[in-house]
């Protein structure tokens, strides 16, 4: 399962990065920042080619965010991160529910059809059901946990942002 960041179209554009390398770098000394953009396109092209092509014996599903992201390579705000943090996890949220709404609909088939040799008990009762119901719950309670850490960090952010200004004002009022 792969959640990505961008379009599935998207494809890294970053000549720009080799340039300012090969000006940069003439004088035998390359600062650290451009090695690691170098490096992070090399590693994000072959993440690109092991998804277009993945070995015979695996399935790459890719989930794509709804809307547009705001962070960025290098520099994005806290802001930015929580934002696309719950697109993400929305994202996530619609496909289990997609999944969940297909299990849904191949049960659905199976109560209208007149099959002798497969009951839906028996197909309800499978393994390979038993083992896509759990694996969906368990999904869905990770992502739960996450919610709720993710909420108990920005409520510790916000009372660590609030805890200068009442040292303030407790220093500048009167006994």
């Amino acid at each position: 399962m792969v959640i990505r960041t961008a379009d599935a179209q998207f494809q890294a554009q970053s000549a720009w990065v080799h340039k300012l390398r090969s000006v940069v770098c003439k004088a035998g000394y390359c600062p650290k920042t451009i090695d690691y953009l170098v490096q992070h396109e090399q590693a994000y092209q072959q993440e690109l080619a092991f998804i277009a092509n993945p070995p015979a014996d695996v399935e790459i599903v890719q989930i794509f965010a709804g809307k547009k992201l705001h962070s960025k390579l290098l520099g994005s705000t806290d802001s930015d991160l929580r934002h696309d943090h719950k697109i993400g996890v929305a994202a996530g949220k619609a496909y289990l529910e997609q999944q969940n709404a297909f299990e849904s609909n191949a049960l659905n088939a199976i109560n209208q059809a007149d099959i002798s040799e497969f009951s839906e008990a028996e197909y309800a009762h499978s393994p390979q059901t038993q083992s896509a119901r759990l694996w969906t719950e368990a999904q869905l309670q990770a992502i739960e946990q996450e919610e709720v850490e993710q909420k108990e960090v920005t409520q510790q952010e916000e009372h660590q942002q609030l805890a200068p200004r009442e040292l303030v004002a407790q220093r500048t009022l009167p006994p």
